[in-house]
């Protein structure tokens, strides 16, 4: 039985530019639960795309999420299903611990549903040793990893982030996406200038020419070097490694972890 999976977000004939034109007739459907990697050269409107879904800015078309078309009067009731985590955030309260505690109270939560929630986002986010720290005295880093407290504490149905990794190390990245990967029912838009991260969704669009150049699964779109080489992209070092071994016949198939690859080639 094939199963069809519910549009969530749909994108139809979108226009938008300041000067100059920067989308024209940009068409996009994103799936209920899946995880899409949006890549694209610097310029060509991947964070703007982040701000058109969140109902920033106006635009002609249509974006239409969970029903609902962004406009005037349905903006604010698509935001509350939205988590929006951006490359610097900004913070109501002096430190991590203080704004979790600040919204579940605004929840009306007991003193011990705030204790359990303290103690999961600690350990799911490995952030013990900061949590009580004050925003100012973390580094940059530390900063784009307790932004992800806000999906912890809202659960929203869509997150989109743009760059909201781009400060992290290799294992803090890991640690995050997978704890995004876990979120089985989010539909999860990772807005990025980091290629690497493509690795952890399942589907990539590369943005090019005022329009979407490609729009495939992330095992497809890893073997199509030459889609990302006209959008002046290079593929991540798995894939590309993948690819040149594949060439002189030592894969056989695409592998994009390094420990698998090794074992691999070990045999």
């Amino acid at each position: 039985m094939v199963v069809v999976l519910e549009n969530i977000i749909e994108i139809k004939n979108l226009k938008f530019g300041y000067n100059i034109p920067l989308f024209d007739s940009l068409n996009l459907t994103i799936q209920k639960g899946s995880f899409i990697t949006i890549l694209g050269k610097n310029g060509c409107g991947k964070s703007t795309l982040a701000h058109l879904l969140y109902g920033k800015l106006p635009y002609e078309g249509q974006i239409i999420i969970n029903r609902l078309k962004i406009n005037e009067d349905n903006k604010n009731r698509i935001q509350k299903n939205i988590c929006f985590i951006t490359e610097k955030m900004e913070y109501e309260e002096d430190s991590p611990y203080q704004n979790i505690v600040y919204y579940l109270k605004k929840q009306r939560k007991t003193e011990k549903e705030i204790v359990d929630t303290v103690s999961f986002i600690e350990k799911k986010l490995k952030i013990k040793e900061v949590i009580h720290c004050s925003f100012s005295s973390l580094s940059e880093s530390e900063k784009q990893i307790v932004a992800f407290i806000s999906i912890i504490l809202k659960k929203p149905k869509i997150i989109i982030l743009d760059n909201a990794t781009s400060k992290l190390s290799e294992l803090q990245r890991t640690t995050i996406f997978k704890f995004l990967k876990q979120l089985k029912q989010t539909t999860i838009i990772n807005i990025t200038n980091n290629i690497e991260d493509s690795l952890y969704g399942d589907r990539i669009v590369l943005l090019n020419n005022q329009t979407v150049f490609l729009d495939d699964t992330t095992k497809n779109s890893l073997k199509n070097e030459k889609a990302f080489r006209s959008c002046n992209l290079d593929l991540p070092f798995m894939a590309s490694l993948s690819l040149k071994l594949k060439y002189y016949d030592l894969l056989d198939s695409t592998i994009l972890d390094m420990n698998k690859m090794v074992n691999k080639l070990w045999k």
